[in-house]
């Protein structure tokens, strides 16, 4: 970011807290209370931070990052370096698109798979309700809801529930570690980069994770599948915000409701989350409309 502020081509935006460290001699720094109305006109919700955007002389957005993942940082980059030379975006530049309602979904280049590591057809003559979570069903976060999700399941048999899970390929974490070397975060975060390459992907813990929190989906939402998301494709191309979201498909594969924030609202007195009456009601009424004949 600090290299970025430099480039005399661009200019760079941050939309953050007002005690942001570092970034105001090179950045234009915008105030907190900004930064809800912008991710809000972008139907992101409040935790899609942090979120990267490209934006033309004219206006127009001609890039976006709202998942923003370490991983990332490579490409965005390049991007930018890019972008300031030519006001052009890398051909191979992940693209994403976000799925609109009453049309299908973006089609993807890239396979889904399941538990068992079969492939996942998008289209099934069923309708689908969609969840995409960083948190498993029994974690603090989301443990107020489970059952909710479960009531969800066994209201409408019809409709197939599904937890998008992310996982993490061999090779996105070899192109971590390389990136983390040459940038110095191997020195900033010498706990998690500090380390020669072979030791780095063979940290168990990896696997071991995504073990442990399928097995805590399915014992917690049986009736639920599972889909695996190998680094985050499916999450990026269709702009799922970060946290927790979910999108419905109708029995035709046609998106119903965009990927969209959980409905939930925070409680500042109990600083927990709680149920959203009025969004849970809408949800009803958005299944009703995908199983409609």
């Amino acid at each position: 970011l600090e290299e970025w502020g430099k480039i005399e081509e661009v200019t760079c935006i941050l939309v953050a807290p007002a005690d942001a460290p570092n970034l105001r001699e090179t950045w234009a720094v915008i105030d907190e209370g900004d930064l809800f109305r912008l991710l809000d006109a972008f139907a992101l919700g409040v935790d899609a931070s942090p979120a990267m955007f490209w934006v033309d002389e004219d206006g127009v957005i001609v890039h976006r990052d709202v998942s923003v993942r370490p991983k990332h940082a490579e490409q965005a980059d390049r991007i930018t370096h890019s972008f300031a030379c030519d006001g052009t975006i890398p051909d191979d530049a992940v693209c994403e698109r976000w799925p609109e309602a009453g049309a299908p979904p973006p089609s993807i280049d890239f396979d889904l798979f399941d538990v068992e590591d079969a492939p996942v057809a998008l289209s099934s003559g069923q309708a689908r309700f969609i969840l995409r979570s960083v948190y498993t069903p029994a974690s603090t976060h989301l443990f107020p809801f489970h059952h909710d999700l479960i009531e969800l399941a066994v209201a409408y048999p019809e409709v197939e529930f599904v937890w998008v899970l992310s996982t993490t390929s061999r090779q996105s974490r070899t192109d971590l570690w390389t990136y983390a070397q040459r940038s110095g975060l191997s020195t900033t975060r010498p706990d998690i980069y500090d380390m020669p390459l072979e030791v780095f992907l063979d940290t168990p813990t990896v696997a071991e994770l995504e073990a442990w929190r399928i097995s805590g989906i399915q014992q917690t939402l049986p009736r639920w599948s599972v889909w695996l998301d190998v680094d985050d494709r499916l999450a990026e191309r269709w702009l799922f915000p970060r946290d927790t979201a979910m999108m419905i498909l109708d029995r035709s594969g046609i998106v119903v409701l965009p990927p969209t924030q959980y409905p939930r609202l925070f409680d500042t007195p109990s600083s927990t989350w709680v149920r959203n009456p009025a969004g849970f009601a809408e949800l009803y009424a958005l299944l009703d409309e995908a199983i409609a004949p």
